[in-house]
């Protein structure tokens, strides 16, 4: 809708947009800037005509305001869910440019409905910490690649490598998971689904060469064995998932109760006071329960698996030899 509303408002300024200059303007296809322009002309009944003197297009008759849709009290959560979204990134350039495109649909409310932006913002709000910053072009150009099953190539530094290395997916996913934007996908070379962290690719590019996404990958399963976004599906022998199991005082014991990370997720209470809780998940990555179990402090045991406890014990020895 960003682009309808963009499109809209160029035409009506008498700039005779064309759908090459949207197009650039977006990082998407002409395809795509065309498909909105019919949905203009046959779902809004905005009277969008090309001059070909001008190269590009304009009103044929006035048109004074953009077209209102009724809207859903549903349609209106999920207007205010989205621009909730945007304080992840608050401070990033991709922040910029969605908020642009927020402020512009949520002026299609003006007048309308009773509904202040200001007042929700102070109502309601989400705090982030760690936000990455995402180049807006570059997850524009992702999305695209996903949508209409591109393979894409680029140069990639893994963490902690001084080199960068040339690689190619096939993208079946792109989004932010945990304060980080990644792309999930198949990476022919390597025979497997691979995750990669969109600030750390250099010269990403959507190939002509087309991939079919396989019916049966479905994200939520994918990330299913892990708190984040790190899963071993694909990567290593596939061993099964593992039961973890940590014993939680204090305000530890209160959160994880609150809290839920994980589909497999079970609390039991273990004292007369509930300050001794019982965690339970099934995971088979450790990463990131490695990390958690790290910042709950003396607060958090580890009772299995042997592999977690073991890993949280090398990562204490490390932390203690450096300071």
């Amino acid at each position: 809708m960003a682009r309808v509303y963009y499109i809209h408002e160029a035409v009506r300024s008498g700039g005779y947009p064309n759908c090459s200059q949207i197009a650039e303007h977006f990082a998407v296809s002409r395809k795509t800037i065309q498909r909105d322009v019919d949905f203009m002309r046959d779902e809004l009944r905005l009277p969008l005509e090309y001059e070909s003197s001008q190269h590009g297009y304009y009103y044929g008759s006035p048109v004074d305001d953009f077209p209102i849709f009724d809207f859903t009290s549903s349609d209106l959560a999920a207007l205010f869910l989205t621009k909730q979204a945007l304080s992840q990134v608050r401070g990033t350039s991709l922040a910029k440019s969605l908020g642009e495109s927020m402020n512009k649909l949520s002026q299609v409310l003006d007048g309308k409905v009773s509904l202040s932006w200001s007042e929700l913002d102070e109502a309601f709000s989400v705090k982030q910490s760690g936000v990455v910053d995402a180049d807006l072009k570059l997850f524009g150009m992702i999305a695209e690649a996903v949508l209409q099953q591109r393979e894409i190539r680029f140069s990639y530094r893994k963490m902690g490598a001084k080199q960068l290395e040339k690689r190619q997916l096939h993208p079946y996913h792109v989004g932010e998971i945990e304060g980080g934007w990644y792309v999930i996908g198949y990476d022919p070379m390597r025979e497997g689904i691979r995750t990669f962290a969109l600030q750390r690719m250099v010269g990403a590019r959507a190939l002509k060469k087309s991939f079919e996404r396989p019916a049966d990958f479905h994200i939520g399963e994918y990330l299913s064995g892990s708190l984040g976004i790190w899963s071993t599906q694909n990567q290593q022998p596939q061993l099964g998932a593992e039961e973890v199991v940590i014993h939680c005082r204090d305000w530890v014991a209160r959160v994880v109760q609150e809290r839920r990370w994980h589909p497999t997720q079970k609390t039991k209470v273990l004292d007369d006071h509930g300050d001794l809780v019982e965690l339970r998940m099934r995971l088979d990555s450790l990463q990131d329960v490695m990390r958690l179990v790290l910042s709950w402090g003396r607060n958090a045991k580890v009772k299995a698996p042997r592999k977690l406890q073991m890993m949280v014990t090398r990562e204490l020895k490390a932390m203690q030899q450096k300071w």
